[in-house]
């Protein structure tokens, strides 16, 4: 409104182009328009500029004026008297004792002989009368594990946080650990051809003289009976120094689905073991609970799309094994995050171990194993620990260096994941635990084991061993919530509003300037004493030209020469009794030519 009204003061003290009128005009309605009165004030510089110059400067008043606060989330520590002294909690297992002994067992006073480093013979003489009741919660806990529908995320351990944001400082707590290695390049291939024997009874093959079971890894003769007496070709894979192999007749695969029982092919083959020495990378461990060593035949095979002798096979051994961890845990929004950021899984010397010669003999005889099965001998607790030079770099957030886990627990869990693995023969008869393959699909028949099916339902082995890892590793720290749980921190989100005052001086110097315009307008209109037309259009029709310069300007509108006139004439507005109007004061000279 100023700025319009300054057009008419314009016009009224100063006889200049009436080019002036329509910028005054313009730049009262944005900052295009102030933009080119500002060059026209550059001809005659006048206070009215301030007004253009608010203008422009007042497109960035708002951002500076948005910056001028900032906002951050920040975490700050509940006290306890807010949570009636409730400390957030997340559960830690530092001495794990589960299961128990229970009955008699028909193997007590068992006598292995063996033969120690030197060659002699000893007699490994079990002493303990009797059976281990398996812990039901470790049990449902590895089976979880196996479960497809068990992911990573959902194998969490509890954790109270009544805010739903808490911290706690790094803590340690045992766990089941996993690791799979890939061991391809030990992989070997061999070829053969047999002829399969066309002998079957109800209770198997009969093998004639000179005959022998087809060398395939499925061999049982309902999976065999559409190739009885035939000449076929057939490829087999094996890991020298392991029990491990993979083999079929070659060709593309003949099951045309997955009920379809008549064909022997054979996807995955699978063996299992607690002894260290019989596997590849776990040979230095003295914590393994169990290692599952598996062959697995590249899918384009499966989907028909290679011939077996053509197909890539995969080897990987993956091993459980009890370890500690150091975790960081944090619950934001009610969600868990951990990470494991350190993992030890070092046996003390003297634990699980017999002192007696034989008996400690015949330990080493096994690798060190832990599982001492079929007969067992009372040992010490199976004791983890962190290494001194570890241990003091973590000092100010680790309180324990050692941690046990009792015989009875070992017992259970190795016991219930042989359970898982274990296949009986069709006679009934208990498992070869030692030399067994375990096939999928191991149609007809009574299908695999449990955790065999689970592996080979798998669309990633690996991952559903460490799903067991993790959900043993619950269920250990689970039991633990409530009796000897770790104690945090629980925190809340604030809002910290920020002043920036260096951001408030654009807005501050954009107002004064407009004060300061407005105050001159205001001053100046006062002083004339003339009418307030600011942006009337009414006014304008008014005090328009008459005569022959409004015929000028009607012709130059006319021929779109307007701008041309306006920009070349001088006027102003004169009074005369009382009425004024806008009147020529001549041409203006060539030289001093007005920027559009």
């Amino acid at each position: 409104m100023c700025l319009s009204q300054c057009k008419w003061n314009w016009v009224g003290n100063f006889a200049e182009p009436l080019v002036d009128f329509d910028r005054f005009d313009a730049a009262s309605r944005g900052p295009w328009g102030s933009g080119r009165l500002l060059v026209s004030m550059v001809r005659r510089p006048h206070w009215a500029s301030l007004g253009a110059l608010a203008a422009l400067i007042l497109i960035a008043f708002e951002p500076f004026l948005q910056a001028i606060l900032t906002f951050k989330d920040q975490t700050v520590r509940v006290d306890l008297s807010e949570l009636n002294d409730v400390q957030p909690t997340i559960g830690s297992s530092s001495v794990l004792d589960a299961g128990s002994w229970t009955g008699t067992n028909q193997i007590a006073l068992l006598n292995v002989p063996f033969n120690d480093s030197n060659g002699k013979t000893l007699l490994y003489q079990a002493t303990v009368g009797r059976k281990v009741r398996v812990d039901m919660g470790m049990t449902a806990a590895i089976w979880s594990g196996f479960s497809y529908l068990v992911t990573a995320e959902n194998l969490s351990p509890s954790f109270s946080c009544r805010t739903g944001n808490c911290t706690w400082a790094n803590y340690t707590s045992l766990a089941l650990c996993s690791k799979c290695q890939d061991i391809s390049q030990y992989v070997k291939k061999t070829s053969g051809v047999i002829k399969v024997p066309d002998g079957i009874s109800s209770s198997g093959w009969v093998l004639k003289k000179g005959e022998k079971l087809p060398d395939v890894s499925n061999t049982i003769p309902e999976a065999n009976m559409r190739v009885v007496g035939e000449k076929l070709d057939y490829t087999k894979y094996t890991v020298p120094g392991i029990n491990l192999k993979i083999s079929n007749y070659n060709g593309k695969t003949r099951r045309e689905s997955d009920e379809d029982s008549n064909y022997p092919d054979t996807y995955l083959t699978t063996t299992a073991t607690t002894n260290p020495g019989k596997t590849l990378s776990f040979r230095d461990s003295r914590t393994l609970a169990l290692a599952i060593q598996y062959f697995q035949a590249d899918e384009t095979w499966q989907d028909n799309k290679t011939t077996w002798e053509d197909t890539p096979v995969t080897a990987k051994e993956c091993g459980l094994y009890f370890c500690v961890n150091e975790y960081e845990s944090v619950v934001e929004q009610g969600v868990l995050n951990e990470k494991v950021l350190a993992s030890w899984a070092n046996k003390t010397v003297d634990s699980y171990t017999d002192s007696e010669g034989a008996q400690k003999e015949y330990m080493k005889y096994k690798n060190n194993s832990l599982d001492l099965a079929p007969g067992y001998v009372m040992v010490p607790d199976l004791q983890i620990y962190i290494p001194d030079k570890d241990f003091r770099s973590r000092s100010a957030n680790l309180t324990q260096q050692t941690f046990n886990i009792s015989q009875t627990t070992v017992v259970s869990l190795i016991e219930s994941l042989k359970e898982g693995f274990c296949a009986r023969s069709r006679n009934g008869t208990e498992c070869d635990w030692e030399n067994q393959v375990l096939v999928y699909p191991s149609l007809p028949g009574d299908g695999p084991p449990g955790f065999m099916f689970a592996l080979g339902e798998s669309t990633d082995i690996p991952g559903t061993i460490e799903n067991v890892g993790l959900s043993v590793t619950k269920w250990m720290r689970d039991r633990k919530s409530k009796s000897s749980p770790v104690t945090g921190e629980e925190t809340r989100s604030i809002v910290i509003t920020r002043v920036r005052w260096a951001y408030l001086a654009y807005p501050t110097a954009t107002l004064l300037v407009g004060f300061i315009f407005a105050a001159l307008a205001i001053w100046e209109s006062s002083n004339l004493k003339r009418p307030v037309w600011k942006d009337s259009a009414l006014a304008t029709l008014a005090y328009s030209p008459d005569g022959e310069f409004r015929e000028r300007l009607k012709e130059a509108a006319v021929s779109g020469k307007l701008s041309e006139v306006a920009r070349n004439t001088n006027v102003s507005l004169e009074y005369q009794m009382g009425h004024g109007k806008i009147v020529s004061r001549g041409e203006r000279k060539q030289s001093a030519e007005i920027p559009c």
